[in-house]
């Protein structure tokens, strides 16, 4: 599962350190998904075409 790591429901105690070492490894995952989408699904997630309202 993809989330934070959550201290209270963990069977183990997570440090800091740790906390930061996971939230900078999901930042960079973000990022290499974001980079690897075409300019055209960068600007649908951006700015939703007009035609897709609710």
């Amino acid at each position: 599962m993809i989330g934070v790591i959550d201290e209270e429901n963990s069977s183990f105690p997570v440090t800091e350190a740790a906390q930061e070492a996971f939230e900078a490894a999901m930042a960079k995952i973000i990022m290499a998904r974001w980079e690897a989408m075409s300019v055209e699904e960068q600007a649908k997630i951006i700015k939703p075409s007009k035609s897709g309202k609710s």
